[in-house]
């Protein structure tokens, strides 16, 4: 399938920020992005793509898209191609047939970025499972690859997440996995599925917008999309070990760590494994946010973001050389009232 280009991108609404922010987090131009369709491998693929200079590539987690970066995208595009994916079986892309999905998601980005950025090396952004995909493709495609941003990554701890035995027990979830769907109207399903992404997600459930909590629950809206959804997340939890926590190749890039502070699917504990893996990490924790900090303070993440991506090539540590570790609180009330996310 030859490359398709269209613009503007989506309804402009799926950009539209509640309140105002401080310029960098608001509604992006829609003509300033661009809707990509191409086939990546066996995947009929979309993605995402605004501004121009060195690439950074924006990796969502499982049950999300693209969309999930609305709020950062302009942020970061006056001085980067910012790329922003919809992986394998979520968003407009389809389902890969490749298992484990981890492997098949880091061949799909590997191309992706041969494609969108022929001959250069991408920062890679990754949020929850998305953190684990991008950690693992920097192991697995050194040569594509200049840095990591890894925000509350998933799967990097030890064992089982703690996460995945969350969603799988959360009352809400077992819910809609028990009842007869068929019988239930998709309304009310989105419903009870968008109380329960505000639950288990967000440092304060009462402060979420009702765009973010649609554009999360629209996509598991009936029973074949949602036990879809918890088979991925179980291939993708059953690799974490083999996959990300065992991996023996090294991460020789500059790496950040982003951690919202009420995050209460990833704990803040599992940055220390984190730096067990691999060495040199600089952590930024973000005040008032929980998993998807992006979502809940794009500020605060931009700050800490922003600078990241701008620096020279940064000295990497030694594996057991745990002095590399800065960690900073970030306010997620930076510059002012917050909007909701």
């Amino acid at each position: 399938m030859a490359e398709r280009i269209t613009a503007p991108v989506v309804p402009e609404q799926h950009f539209r920020d509640d309140a105002p922010g401080d310029g960098r987090a608001r509604r992006p131009a829609a003509e300033h992005i661009r809707s990509h369709h191409a086939r990546i491998g066996d995947v009929d693929a979309h993605w995402l793509a605004a501004g121009r200079g060195s690439p950074v590539v924006l990796v969502h987690g499982l049950g999300n898209s693209s969309l999930v970066w609305r709020r950062v995208i302009q942020g970061l595009a006056p001085h980067h191609l910012v790329i922003a994916p919809d992986l394998p079986g979520f968003g407009h892309s389809s389902p890969a047939r490749r298992r484990p999905l981890l492997r098949a998601y880091d061949e799909f980005l590997a191309e992706l970025i041969e494609r969108a950025a022929p001959g250069q090396r991408a920062a890679v952004v990754g949020n929850s499972v998305g953190g684990a995909v991008a950690l693992r493709l920097a192991a697995t495609h050194p040569a594509l690859v200049s840095r990591l941003v890894l925000v509350d990554p998933a799967g990097v701890g030890q064992g089982i997440p703690a996460w995945w035995s969350l969603v799988r027990f959360e009352p809400l979830v077992r819910l809609v996995s028990a009842v007869p769907l068929s019988l239930t109207p998709r309304p009310v399903l989105e419903r009870v599925i968008g109380e329960a992404y505000r639950r288990m997600a967000f440092a304060d459930p009462a402060n979420v917008s009702e765009r973010s909590v649609h554009l999360f629950a629209e996509r598991l809206n009936s029973r074949a999309r949602i036990h879809r959804f918890l088979r991925n997340a179980h291939d993708v939890v059953d690799a974490f070990r083999s996959e990300v926590q065992d991996l023996e190749a090294p991460v020789d890039v500059p790496v950040l760590a982003i951690w919202g502070r009420q995050d209460r699917l990833v704990p803040l504990s599992d940055a220390l494994a984190l730096l067990e893996r691999i060495g040199g990490l600089e952590v930024r924790i973000i005040d008032d946010a929980g998993h998807s900090p992006q979502l809940e303070a794009p500020e605060a993440f931009l700050d800490a973001v922003g600078p990241f991506l701008d620096r020279g090539a940064l000295p990497r540590s030694h594996r057991h050389d745990t002095s590399a570790i800065r960690v900073a609180a970030t306010d997620g009330h930076a510059r002012g009232r917050r909007a909701r996310r």
